[in-house]
């Protein structure tokens, strides 16, 4: 009966790593054979996260469904880095759009990347100083805000608005930032947390109705957008910052009725119509 047990255990044991070593087996990617053209793309491997690369990972070049092209990752001691070297046949000269996919090794599945070239026979993409970058990762596309008016009576440390940015990596996450270039002026007047836009600094609309900030957009692979946003100030009521009166005397005995002095307030609001009233106090 031990006999028995042992040999059924050793049977499922055999069973279970037959099937680990099929589930890990890389595809059967060849490189064609028969075309006569050919161009040559020097890249790395990005993974998400800034997962490591493995030599056993492999790269593919494919017109449509139809393999052009595969390659090995090889470490480049120099550079600390995994690069491939990358072969793509071709039976046209020019002009058939070629796709990547790539086998990840550790997590053992194909991933389609959203990069492509354009085929050119004798072409060389990429180098070990500027390799092509692959990576199952989309550039976010627009960065949008909630709002484009700002009050000029908002206080300092309040939220102004918030960013939100566009991506075909619906899953991503993005980092805000102000960078300075076309579309900066106004920066300083500003900062960033999280995805919100924080007031610096008093505003105020009879200065400067308009401000402008640039913000880019970082996602988790590193790759980002920068756009420019032209805000406008919105006037609020300004408190009268002066008031003085003409004539500082009357003589006695004068009639009631008679006018002693002009009042006259200073007012932000130039298009201001003041009122006057006397009132208690000192």
């Amino acid at each position: 009966m031990n006999t028995m047990l042992s040999k059924y255990i050793l049977l499922l044991n055999f069973i279970f790593l037959t099937s680990l070593t099929v589930k890990s087996q890389a595809p059967e990617w060849q490189p064609p054979t028969g075309l006569q053209f050919s161009m040559t793309v020097t890249g790395i491997l990005v993974k998400p996260g800034g997962e490591p690369t493995s030599q056993n990972d492999l790269i593919g070049a494919f017109q449509g469904e139809e393999i052009r092209g595969v390659s090995e990752l090889f470490y480049e001691p120099a550079r600390d880095q995994h690069y491939f070297f990358l072969t793509i046949f071709s039976d046209q000269v020019s002009g058939e759009s070629i796709s990547f996919r790539y086998f990840d090794a550790n997590g053992n599945e194909i991933i389609s990347t959203p990069q492509s070239v354009v085929f050119n026979n004798n072409e060389a993409v990429g180098s070990l100083a500027q390799p092509f970058q692959l990576k199952n990762n989309n550039d976010p596309s627009d960065i949008e805000i909630s709002v484009s008016q700002v009050s000029e009576d908002l206080p300092v440390d309040e939220l102004v608005l918030r960013f939100s940015t566009a991506d075909a990596d619906v899953d991503d996450h993005h980092i805000y930032s102000l960078v300075t270039g076309d579309g900066d002026n106004d920066n300083t007047s500003f900062r960033i947390k999280g995805d919100s836009l924080i007031l610096n600094q008093s505003l105020d609309f009879e200065t400067s109705k308009n401000l402008s900030v640039r913000v880019r957009s970082t996602d988790s692979f590193s790759d980002f957008r920068e756009e420019s946003f032209e805000l406008f100030v919105t006037d609020a009521n300004d408190q009268p910052a002066m008031l003085t009166l003409d004539n500082q005397s009357i003589e006695e005995n004068s009639n009631i009725g008679i006018v002693v002095g002009k009042l006259n307030s200073t007012d932000d609001d130039t298009d201001d119509e003041p009122t006057y009233e006397l009132v208690a106090g000192l």
